[in-house]
């Protein structure tokens, strides 16, 4: 069984104690038959979402789908040294780049002209619902998780945040956690997965979580 996992930092996002795994290497342990590979990128937009789903979702028996906000931005034609491939906030490119290089600081004025004056929410949001239908569209049996927020109900569980939020709020300071869950609530949201892969059947209580 081959599973195939998209979205932002929810699909991807190491630990920083290597002994803390991903929840889709803990599902990957439970079941020995089963191969998982992320196409998760951290601060990554749906339109990334959207392109790796494409270009890779039909290698897959199944697939999960971490579906992020409206608004990230996604600019891989940029130099890497500009650390502004992949944008999720103004502020967050602020702090990754602090005092870089005047590079930085350009894309970050850039950044700040866009985010103040150019942006078009309604737009983004417009685009974003058309992506999310073509997704659903195309792979109707596949497993759809809201990663930060669900205002238009794109899945039928409670949005991930609210596991993350169970140990409380990192505010600014850099979430060292796999996934931005505990190691505890890695691996209870993996035997999840694993119901999910064997069944078909899946559940997201509160509750549930640590």
């Amino acid at each position: 069984m081959k599973i195939g996992v998209f979205g932002d930092s929810f699909a991807q996002h190491p630990a920083e104690n290597p002994a803390h795994l991903q929840w889709w290497q803990y599902a990957q342990e439970q079941g020995p038959d089963v191969e998982i590979d992320s196409y998760g990128q951290p601060g990554s937009s749906l339109y990334y979402t959207w392109k790796q789903f494409h270009n890779h979702h039909n290698k897959y028996d199944k697939v999960i789908v971490c579906l992020t906000m409206p608004n990230r931005l996604w600019m891989p034609h940029l130099p890497k040294d500009w650390k502004a491939e992949h944008v999720h906030s103004l502020d967050d490119y602020s702090r990754r780049t602090f005092k870089v290089n005047s590079t930085a600081k350009i894309m970050n004025n850039a950044l700040t002209s866009y985010y103040k004056y150019i942006v078009n929410l309604k737009e983004q949001r417009d685009i974003w619902r058309l992506q999310v239908a073509d997704i659903k569209n195309t792979r109707p049996d596949a497993l759809y998780l809201a990663s930060l927020t669900d205002e238009d109900a794109v899945s039928d569980y409670i949005c991930l945040w609210e596991i993350s939020k169970l140990d409380g709020d990192v505010g600014n300071k850099r979430d060292t956690r796999a996934n931005h869950f505990s190691d505890k609530n890695c691996r209870i949201f993996a035997k999840k997965i694993t119901t999910w892969i064997e069944t078909n059947q899946f559940s997201l209580d509160i509750e549930d979580f640590i």
